[in-house]
């Protein structure tokens, strides 16, 4: 990989790493496809600020989780979901455009069919930790069977 192509890259993750710490505190922007994005260019970049990032204290689980593909918490799903589509609909309100209806529409289904074919988890409280040793289990998934 050519030098200029890892500056491109490691400039790409540093914004999207930023894009995603803001959108910690502002709840319309998303914070998981940022840091995914960033996990991404730093992995093709730079393996040490990858690095930094997987062992990251509270991004570094974001990260595990989805490489590690045990789901996200069901939680954080419909969170995302509900997020999305008030993002989307201020969006339509303030564009007001049909084709950018559609638009919007169409991305916010696509994205809500995937959020909610992907694999959930239930974080155990620490009552139920303690009970059963585990910290998550699965609940679905599109393709275990249902019994």
């Amino acid at each position: 990989m050519s030098v200029n192509l890892k500056i491109l890259l490691s400039a790409l993750g540093c914004a999207s790493l930023a894009l995603g710490v803001i959108g910690v505190f502002l709840p319309i922007l998303p914070t998981t496809p940022f840091i995914l994005l960033t996990a991404w260019c730093f992995s093709r970049s730079s393996d040490q600020f990858h690095n930094w990032l997987i062992n990251h204290k509270y991004l570094g689980n974001i990260i595990k989780a989805w490489q590690s593909e045990s789901g996200i918490p069901s939680q954080a799903c419909y969170k995302a979901i509900a997020m999305t589509w008030l993002g989307m609909s201020i969006s339509m309100l303030i564009i007001a455009k049909v084709w950018a209806v559609v638009l919007l529409c169409s991305i916010g289904l696509a994205v809500s069919f995937y959020l909610l074919r992907m694999r959930k988890t239930h974080v155990f409280t620490q009552l139920e930790r303690r009970q059963c040793g585990s910290e998550t289990r699965i609940l679905w998934h599109p393709k275990m069977p249902k019994f």
